[in-house]
């Protein structure tokens, strides 16, 4: 799903007296009202629709960088959270290459991510500047993969919900160690399942406890990345300038192609992680991997192995996911590969206009 909105209106909200000239962190929803609806319109597609959204009609070339971080993250107050995502307690970061740290986390690389989930509810990524070439955006239907492998191949499922511990490379030195338990690949809870995949951690959690993946789950996890990019499952595009995607991570992997910058192009992209307890069930084991990174925290306040949920036997995910999107029969762009367009601009532009 993409909301497209004209640029003048997310212009006036970058002006709004409330925001201007302040630190984005300082933002609240107090002062932005009027986004209000394109956050209701986004809450929805991630709650309710295909898990993923992107709004369109931002002209970067007429906001400057600190006025795209504002509109960014005075969204982001309406969806839930912000989180810690670095040991400098960073809650609005950028993911560009970084040349000083050459072994760094890989959105500091140009290498090509793996289809993954964050530990966090919600991603929420805009793009300020695509790189020279490469770079491309990519999302796949955990959901649907689910349903596959419950029709093809079940017994890979048992080992995905008994699940695997995950770590985190930022917490090392410090009193985080792995996960007390395992996390589920699949859960299930209220009716609803959910994902949870980060080959990173759980390679991490092995190189911390000395102890190699269970085989079982290791040939569960191998088919289940290898599905992860099959375009049945897969949809591949290009974040342009200007343009904002909010993805659901429970429901959605998302990943990246290997990109190249150059002295006129650099990529850069400003990130956010957001909680959002309500947008859906989850089980506990989730939530075991929101420690900030580099903390000393021990987990998830409250929450212990002996905390740990049963896995339910498997049933098919009652999800709207049928397929990974629609192509967008409308468009003749190379946008057509994202899912089909609803433009609200009508319905929100005379609000946003007065800000």
């Amino acid at each position: 799903m993409t909301v497209r909105f004209e640029n003048r209106v997310l212009k006036s909200a970058a002006n709004e007296s409330r925001m201007r000239g302040r630190a984005a962190w300082d933002i609240t929803a107090a002062d932005a009202p009027a986004l209000r609806p394109i956050a209701d319109d986004i809450r929805t597609a991630l709650s309710e629709g295909a898990g993923m959204i992107v709004v369109r009609g931002i002209d970067r070339a007429r906001m400057s960088k600190d006025d795209c971080e504002r509109v960014f993250w005075a969204l982001g107050t309406f969806l839930g959270d912000a989180t810690m995502q670095n040991p400098k307690g960073d809650r609005i970061t950028h993911v560009k290459h970084d040349k000083d740290v050459p072994q760094g986390r890989g959105y500091r690389s140009t290498a090509e991510l793996s289809p993954h989930t964050d530990a966090y509810a919600i991603l929420g990524l805009f793009c300020l500047e695509r790189a020279e070439k490469g770079g491309l955006s990519r999302a796949a239907s955990a959901l649907a993969i689910h349903n596959e492998i419950l029709a093809s191949c079940p017994d890979l499922l048992e080992p995905m919900y008994r699940g695997t511990r995950y770590a985190s490379s930022d917490a090392r030195g410090t009193s985080v160690g792995p996960t007390p338990t395992n996390v589920p690949l699949f859960s299930s809870r209220d009716g609803k399942v959910s994902c949870f995949f980060s080959r990173q951690n759980m390679t991490e959690a092995s190189r911390q406890t000395g102890k190699a993946l269970e085989p079982a789950f290791a040939e569960a996890a191998d088919r289940f990345q290898t599905m992860a990019l099959d375009p049945r499952f897969m949809i591949e595009f290009m974040l342009e300038p200007g343009e904002i995607m909010f993805c659901n991570n429970y429901v959605l992997l998302h990943a990246r192609t290997e990109f190249e910058d150059s002295e006129r192009h650099t990529r850069d992209l400003l990130r956010l992680w957001l909680n959002w307890e309500g947008m859906r069930p989850v089980v506990p084991e989730l939530y075991s991997m929101n420690v900030p990174a580099g903390s000393s925290a021990s987990g998830l306040a409250g929450y212990s192995a002996s905390a740990a949920s049963k896995s339910p036997k498997p049933t098919r995910a009652p999800s709207t996911i049928s397929h990974v999107w629609q192509r967008d029969s409308a468009s003749s762009s190379p946008a057509a590969t994202s899912p089909s367009c609803r433009d609200v601009t009508s319905t929100c532009a005379s609000q946003l206009s007065r800000m």
